[in-house]
């Protein structure tokens, strides 16, 4: 939960607007450095996310993304590593009933800037053959596409509109 008064998170947002203050070495004088970062950030039940300019890094929790995620929009494939592998992952030994074949199954997403180019990217993936695994549209006004990789990770092309800091119109 954000610790400033300014935030104003609503039901499924634990914040989205502020940072608590980082620290780093200056490299300089040997000195800790504090500075405060006006980094957005995003809290759910199983990801953290964080705006880094251009770019969204999204932090699943281990075994969060095993099963597919139905939304009023439309479905999120499950991602990130099979149960063998979260099971092994997240235990102190592995056992021997861990036995099946582990994937990371990871996910990636590519940005385009519009929803007319998410439905062009699933036209074409459609004709090369490619497995789409599911489509979503988002709260606000975003859509993607998942599909699926040779090695079986989830692709995703998403449009503006689907975090906060990257807003169908650009400021």
């Amino acid at each position: 939960m954000c610790a400033t008064s300014r935030c104003q998170p609503n039901s499924t947002q634990t914040c989205f607007r502020h940072h608590p203050l980082l620290s780093w070495w200056d490299g300089q004088s040997n000195q800790k450095a504090r500075s405060r970062v006006d980094m957005a950030y995003f809290s759910q039940d199983n990801v953290a996310g964080f705006a880094l300019g251009t770019t969204t890094l999204l932090l699943f929790k281990l075994g969060g993304t095993d099963d597919d995620r139905t939304r009023p929009g439309g479905m999120i494939p499950k991602h990130g590593p099979t149960k063998p592998l979260s099971s092994v992952l997240m235990s102190a030994r592995p056992s021997a009933s861990d036995d099946l074949v582990p994937n990371l199954r990871q996910h990636f997403c590519f940005a385009v800037s519009d929803p007319g180019a998410v439905k062009l990217w699933d036209e074409r993936l459609q004709k090369l053959g490619i497995k789409i695994r599911s489509r979503m549209d988002w709260q606000a006004g975003g859509k993607s596409v998942y599909f699926e990789d040779p090695d079986g990770h989830v692709g995703e092309i998403g449009s503006r509109g689907l975090w906060a800091h990257y807003p169908l119109e650009e400021d």
